[in-house]
């Protein structure tokens, strides 16, 4: 009996683990531009970039607009801030609230309310990766101008968000792209 329910919670374990995508292998060459925000690495085909714009301040960011004049920009933000401080209504942390949001839990009370805050909806989905301990946590679709990349490093006070418009796609380039100094 004990060996059955042991079975049992590690099968519910890996279930629950699977609505993860594993982050993509890191894709890097000594041709691509290397960029770094704090300890967040990543690279870009520096044919494809225009301009760079380093921005301090509170929110480091950069922004990156391509030759096609899209718009990227990858900040370091408060983690609290990130998200409005909606974590401590359900006195969680900023990591296991987007666990809860991805996995669109019933526990959340407003739940209909915070997914349209986020813009997650039909055509708008909620996607998590996770890879190395770290968690990345896409909203991308179809009829929004913005989508966004949520990177937690757990415990952490802060969050990189990554935004812009691109497909699920493109944010697995991105992820493909992301190696944090250790």
């Amino acid at each position: 009996m004990r060996i059955l329910i042991i079975f049992l919670f590690s099968i519910c374990s890996c279930a629950s683990a699977s609505n993860f995508i594993a982050w993509p292998d890191y894709s890097c060459s000594t041709k691509d531009l290397n960029l770094v925000l704090s300890d967040l690495n990543f690279c870009t085909n520096p044919q494809t970039v225009k301009t760079i714009h380093f921005l301090g301040g509170e929110i480091p960011t950069l922004v990156l607009t391509d030759r096609n004049e899209n718009i990227l920009s990858l900040g370091k933000i408060n983690a609290a801030k990130s998200i409005g401080n909606l974590h401590l209504k359900y006195k969680t942390n900023v990591l296991d609230f987007f666990k809860l949001l991805h996995k669109k839990d019933t526990s959340i009370k407003e739940l209909d309310s915070i997914l349209r805050a986020f813009y997650i909806d039909a055509n708008n989905q909620i996607y998590g990766f996770e890879g190395s301990g770290i968690y990345a946590f896409a909203i991308v679709g179809e009829n929004k101008n913005t989508d966004t990349v949520y990177i937690i490093v757990p415990e952490a006070d802060y969050v990189y968000q990554f935004i812009g418009e691109f497909s699920l796609e493109q944010v697995k380039e991105f992820l493909a792209s992301v190696k944090f100094d250790s």
